[in-house]
Order: structure tokens, then sequence, then C-alpha cells
């Protein structure tokens, strides 16, 4: 065996291992990268959701739960998206019909994935308490079919570059230094002739022409495919745009400076601000002081040390129009990362209206506890049930019972004798099937049942009132004088 063939297979078998590790390593890198970073996308999105879909679950609001789902499942990978509330109730489940019917089992890691769906789920948080939680599965067939893609252009790629590398040995072991150099001019030439000429001629050095010129096209079909999937991304970003466009709360995107990036239709009511006059603006422009002044420096902190009280939970607040006034809000922040960068989104909901039913409500309910506590009269109202939901004190001296211990009881069990039950219930079941009664409304005279278990005469007069279509019984009851 001569030096020269030595020394052409030891460089070749050098070459041929370095070739064969680095390319292991990068498709393991690959691989890795790829599933970490389905593993990453899934679970935010499965955190967005509970963050976007907090409010509606906390109200049962199956409908808007679904049609949300329905809008945004339509924008990736998502196989099945299942809400779920305590204590396993099934609030809203969108996806394929067999895959929501099989028992959830989560995933920790897309390489556990046997069934080709990456399971996960997120809890939905209220005040420290998990009141419900999202199941959400993802195809993982993505990850392996850019892993076999890569496998495939490398595999491709890699002998391609052990030819040249086997020729590249040969003309160094034997010194072919003016070849080398000759082949310039020839590529120049075989360039500029057609295809066919080059391919039917013998020459090798033709041949390595022909080869590259083959590889260039291949190169240039993977850009292709590459710019194609770089515009169906950008069409997905584009619908989900559309999404949160067209959402009933206030969308706010913020970058680590508090710089805003968007600002939706619903947030452009609610501030009263066009998008275009806050864009690129701090938004601490939405804030009353002391807010205001402290923004920047929370946002510093959670960078820091990654602990806050709003990310993630959500928070009620006071917002500030373009008008100078100041309106309550509820304000839900999740975090982002988008090319190495903090992104912070916050949805906002205005809660104008909300408290200021809080406060006629409360006035309503003052008004009422002053009217019961006032009236010398014995009051107990009854649902169409007959259970009782409210017991002055009055009635509290009248029967001897504690408004909490009959609160929720039935009137007849507890303040009637037994031989007046039968025709309670009766009377009740004749007036709410015809609207019939010989007692509503008129001052009559019965016995009633103390705590103590003895009988007492009453005068007692019963109006029916119609409360959100339910019927209700409000008693006024006097002791009998002896």
């Amino acid at each position: 065996m001569s030096f020269r063939f030595k020394t052409l297979l030891g460089f070749f078998a050098l070459i041929t291992l370095s070739m064969f590790v680095i390319t292991w390593g990068s498709l393991h890198l690959l691989k890795i990268s790829h599933e970490r970073e389905l593993e990453k996308h899934t679970r935010q999105i499965a955190k967005f959701l509970t963050i976007t879909l907090k409010d509606k679950i906390i109200q049962q609001d199956a409908l808007a739960v679904t049609t949300f789902l329905q809008a945004f499942y339509r924008n990736s990978d998502i196989v099945y998206i299942r809400v779920i509330t305590p204590p396993s109730t099934v609030l809203a489940k969108i996806g394929n019909t067999a895959l929501l019917k099989h028992q959830f089992s989560e995933d920790l890691h897309v390489s556990d994935v046997k069934d080709g769906i990456f399971d996960t789920k997120a809890n939905i948080y209220q005040t420290g308490q998990v009141i419900g939680y999202i199941e959400i599965g993802v195809l993982t067939i993505s990850v392996f079919t850019a892993l076999d893609e890569a496998k495939a252009q490398t595999t491709y790629y890699l002998l391609f570059l052990l030819s040249l590398a086997l020729l590249f040995s040969f003309l160094l072991v034997n010194y072919l230094a003016h070849p080398l150099k000759q082949l310039v001019k020839p590529f120049h030439i075989l360039t500029q002739k057609d295809a066919t000429l080059i391919s039917s001629h013998k020459d090798e050095l033709i041949k390595t022409v022909m080869s590259f010129n083959r590889l260039t096209k291949k190169f240039q079909q993977t850009q292709q495919t590459l710019r194609q999937s770089k515009t169906s991304a950008e069409y997905s970003k584009q619908r989900l745009a559309a999404v949160l466009a067209h959402s009933g709360e206030g969308l706010v995107m913020i970058n680590a400076e508090g710089i805003m990036l968007a600002f939706n239709p619903a947030a452009e009511n609610m501030f009263s601000y066009e998008a275009a006059t806050v864009l690129g603006k701090n938004v601490n422009l939405l804030m009353p002081e002391p807010y205001r002044s402290q923004h920047q420096s929370y946002i510093s902190q959670y960078l820091a040390t990654k602990k806050s009280n709003i990310i993630g939970i959500g928070k009620e607040l006071t917002a500030l129009r373009s008008d100078g006034k100041t309106f309550p809000v509820h304000l839900s922040i999740c975090e982002l990362q988008h090319l190495q960068e903090n992104i912070f989104i916050g949805l906002i909901q205005d809660l104008t209206q909300q408290k200021e039913q809080e406060v006629k409500l409360n006035q309503v309910e003052a008004l009422k506890n002053s009217i019961l506590k006032l009236n010398p009269n014995s009051i107990i109202a009854i649902n169409q049930t007959g259970h009782i939901i409210e017991f002055n004190s009055q009635a509290e001296q009248l029967f001897g019972h504690s408004r909490e211990s009959v609160m929720g009881l039935t009137m007849d069990e507890v303040l009637m004798p037994y031989a007046s039950r039968q025709a309670h219930r009766l009377g009740m079941e004749r007036y709410l099937d015809s609207g019939e009664s010989v007692v509503l409304g008129k001052w009559v005279e019965m016995m009633a049942l103390h705590q103590k278990g003895h009988e007492f005469p009453i005068n007692l007069i019963v109006m029916p009132t119609k409360v959100h279509e339910n019927i209700i019984f409000i008693a006024l009851l006097q002791a009998k004088s002896a």
C-alpha cells in the first residue's frame, strides 16, 4: 500500500468521521430544539387561554367560551381543547371527537409522547384557589416531519460533500494544483452551455459541475419551501390578530420598556384614544398617579425577580381616559417571548357599569334591611318551593327562631302545626298552576307553631310578587291579641 494511498485513506476517514459527528450532533440538537419549542408554545397557548377565558369560566358562560375556542382552534396544530370546572365538569370543548372521549393523560415532554399528540393542561386560579383548568392537545407530527426533512436533506448534502472530500483528498495527495487552477476556466465556459451537453460529457470535472448545479437547484427549492412556510406563518399571525381585534375586551401590548406595540379597537373605545396616537408611547399614559410614576419600576422589578402580584393572576385597578377621568378596570396580563424580547399583553375589562350596579344593589339591600328592621310586623318571605328566604327580627321574636336557623328551610315544617301543613302545600300548588287562591291578599286567622313547640294564634296576610320570572310570597304576621 503506497504512502499516497495511506494518506488519502487517512485524510478521507478523518473528514468522514468529522462530518458524521457534526451531522449527528446537529440533528440531535435540532430534535431537542423543536421539541422544546413545541412544549413551550403549547404551554403558552394554554396559559393564554386561562387568562383570556378566566372571567367567562367563572361566569359559567359556556357559549362565550366555546365561541372563542372555535375561533382560536383554526389557527394552529391544536387537535382538541377542553375546559374543565370542579369537580370534573366539562364547561366547553372543541376538537377531534374521538380524542375528546379519551381519558386525559398529561405529557411532561414531547419525547414521552406515544400517540402523536402532546397533551398538557393549565390551571385557572382565583384568589389563589384552582377554579378549573384547560386541557389541550397539539400534534407533534410537525417536529418529526421537520426532522425527517432535515435528515433527508442532510443525507443528500453529506453524500455530496463526502464525494467532494474524496475528490479533494485525491487531488491534494497527488499535488494536482495545476488541474485545479484549470477548473476555473472550464467552469465559466460550461455553465453558459446547454445542460444536456454538460450531462453527456464524460469528463469528471464536468460531472462535478453537474452535481453542483443539482445542489444549487435543490437549495433554491429549499429556499422556496422556507418562503412558503413563512407566508403560512404570517397568515396565521394575521388570523390571530383579526380575532384579537374583534375581542370585546381591551387589548394593549407593550415591551419591557413599557412602550405600546398594539392597541385594539375595544381599547380605543374604552380609553377614548385612537391607536395611532398612542402606539410608540409609554403605557403609563393610561394610568393615574401614583401608578404612572411607579409603573416602569414594577416592570424592572419583575424582570429581575420574575415575581408579580398581577401577571397570570388579574387585578382590579383604576385607569385614565384621554379626558382625564378615571374609571375602574379589571386587568389580566400574560408574558410572551418574541425574538428573545419580553412582550406583555394586557386584557382590560371596563368595570364601570358593574361597579354602578353594585352600588345600586347595595343601596337596595340597605333599604330592604331598613324596612325589615323598622316594620312593626313580622315579615317572612318564601320562594315558590316554600323555602324561607327572609325572616326579620320581629319574626324572630314572634316564633322564637333565629334568622340563621330557619333560612333555607320550608315554612310549613318549621312554623305551622301539623294539621295546617297539607292545606298550605295544596294552596301553593293551586296558585302556581292556575293563579287562583282564596287566601292571598286577605287577612286570615290561623294557628302558628312556636320554636318551643306550643301553638299560638296569629293574623296573617300573604302577597305574591314576581321577581325575575320567579314567584316570591311575602307574609306579614301579627300575634293575635288574647
